[in-house]
C-alpha cells in the first residue's frame, strides 16, 4: 500500500500543507508539533466552556417556562457551530498557497508516470484529511458543551434526533468554511497571471485573516444572541453560523419563514462554495499545463511603468526617508510572514476596540440615537491610543 502512487502523492501533498511557505525544515517540523498540541488544547478549551456554561443552563432549567432556555440554546448552538468554522477557516487560509497544485508540481510530477486525474485526486484527498483533522478535533472537543445545553426538562425533541440534526448542520458549516477559502484561492489561481499570483495570494491570505480576527469578538457574543433568533432579527442574515442554526431547526421540523430563510441561505452558500471550488479544480484539471505555465502577456511592461512612477521627496532627509520607505514597502509586499503578522496584530487591535465599543453600548446608540452613553464616550477617547499601540507593535514585529 505504501508503494501505491495514491498513497505517496497524498502523503506528499499532506506534508506540504504543513509548510506555510516561509518556514525552514526545522520550522515545518515545529509547526507540525504545534498542530498536535493545538488539537490537544481544543479538548481542554471545550471542558473549560462546559464549566462556564453549566451554571447558566442550570439556572435556565429552573425557570417555570421554557422560553428563556430555548432562546439561549439557539445562541449557544450558533456559538458551537461558529468555533469550528473559525478554526478550520483559519488553518485553511494558512495553507492557502498549497490548496492547488502549482508550477513546481506541474514540472516535477508531469514527468512521472502519473496522470493528472491522480494528481488532483491526491491533492483533494490530502486537503480533506488535513481539514478533517481539525473539523473532527473541534467537534469532539465541543461535544460535552452540546450535551450540557441540550439535555434537560425543557429540551425539545428526542436527544438522538437533535444530535443528528445539529451534527449535520455543524459539519455543513465547517465544510462551507473550508470550501469558501478554497473557492477564493481557486478563482485567484485561474484569473491572475503567474508573476502576480504570489503577491496576490499573500494579499488575499492577509485580507481573509484580517476578517477572521476581527470577527472573533462577534463569535464570542453569539451565546447572547438567542433573543435575536426568537425575534427574527435581520442582523443574523449576515452571520453564517446563524444560517446553519436555521438549517438545524429546519431539519428538526420547524418551518417558520425566518427559519426557512436562514436555512435557504445556508444551503445556497454551501452550494455556491462547492460549485466554485469544484469548478476551479475542474478547470485546472483540464487545462493544467496552460494554467500553470501560461505566459504573462502585457503584464510586465505595465508593472515596469508603474514601478517608475514614484513621488519625489525633497529635503535633507530625502535619501534616508526614501530608503526606509522603499525597504518597508518591499518587505511587506514580498514577505508573507511579515505581512501576516502586521495584518493579524492590527486586526486583533481593531477587534478588541470593536468589542469594547459594543460592550459600551455602540449598537444601542446607533439604533436608538440620542445622547451617547458616558461609557461609550470614554471608550471612544482611548480608542485611537489603543490602535496606535497595536499597529506600531505590528509594524515593529
Amino acid at each position: 500500500m505504501k508503494d501505491h502512487p495514491v498513497y505517496r502523492l497524498t502523503r506528499h501533498f499532506f506534508n506540504g500543507l504543513f509548510d506555510l511557505g516561509f518556514l525552514s525544515d526545522d520550522g515545518t517540523e515545529a509547526f507540525e508539533r504545534m498542530i498536535i498540541g493545538i488539537c490537544a488544547l481544543f479538548f481542554s478549551f471545550g471542558l473549560l466552556l462546559v464549566r462556564v456554561f453549566m451554571a447558566t443552563y442550570a439556572n435556565l432549567r429552573a425557570h417555570d417556562t421554557p422560553d428563556l432556555y430555548r432562546q439561549a440554546v439557539l445562541g449557544a448552538e450558533a456559538f458551537i457551530m461558529a468555533l469550528p468554522m473559525w478554526i478550520v477557516a483559519f488553518v485553511t487560509i494558512l495553507v492557502g498557497h498549497a490548496l492547488f497544485p502549482d508550477e513546481t508540481d506541474f514540472r516535477v510530477l508531469m514527468a512521472l508516470p502519473v496522470t493528472e486525474r491522480l494528481i488532483f485526486g491526491a491533492k483533494l484527498l490530502a486537503l480533506a484529511l488535513f481539514t478533517g483533522l481539525f473539523i473532527v478535533a473541534t467537534h469532539i472537543a465541543l461535544t460535552p458543551l452540546f450535551l450540557v445545553i441540550s439535555m434537560g426538562r425543557w429540551a425539545e425533541h428526542a436527544f438522538v434526533l437533535r444530535a443528528a440534526a445539529f451534527a449535520s448542520a455543524s459539519l455543513g458549516a465547517s465544510v462551507f468554511a473550508v470550501l469558501s477559502v478554497t473557492a477564493a484561492n481557486g478563482l485567484l489561481v485561474l484569473c491572475l497571471p503567474r508573476e502576480r499570483l504570489m503577491g496576490a495570494s499573500a494579499a488575499l491570505r492577509s485580507a481573509m485573516l484580517c476578517v477572521l480576527v476581527m470577527a472573533l469578538p462577534f463569535v464570542g457574543r453569539l451565546p447572547a444572541q438567542g433573543p435575536r433568533f426568537a425575534s427574527g432579527s435581520a442582523w443574523l442574515y449576515i452571520a453564517p453560523p446563524a444560517w446553519f442554526v436555521g438549517l438545524e431547526q429546519l431539519l428538526l421540523g420547524h418551518t417558520g419563514s425566518y427559519v426557512t430563510h436562514l436555512a435557504g441561505l445556508a444551503l445556497a452558500a454551501l452550494a455556491l462554495a462547492m460549485v466554485t471550488s469544484a469548478g476551479a479544480f475542474a478547470v485546472l484539471y483540464r487545462h493544467f499545463d496552460r494554467v500553470m505555465v501560461r505566459p504573462a502577456e502585457g503584464s510586465a511592461p505595465r508593472m515596469r511603468r508603474i514601478s517608475r512612477w514614484r513621488p519625489r521627496w525633497r529635503g535633507q532627509t530625502e535619501g534616508a526617508y526614501a530608503a526606509i520607505r522603499s525597504f518597508t514597502g518591499i518587505t511587506f509586499r514580498r514577505s508573507v510572514l511579515h505581512q501576516g503578522v502586521l495584518v493579524c496584530v492590527s486586526a486583533a487591535g481593531f477587534g478588541l476596540v470593536l468589542n469594547v465599543l459594543m460592550m459600551a453600548g455602540l449598537e444601542g446608540w446607533m439604533r436608538n440615537g440620542g445622547a451617547a452613553p458616558a461609557g461609550l464616550v470614554s471608550a471612544l477617547i482611548w480608542v485611537p491610543f489603543a490602535l496606535i499601540f497595536t499597529i506600531s507593535t505590528a509594524v515593529r514585529r
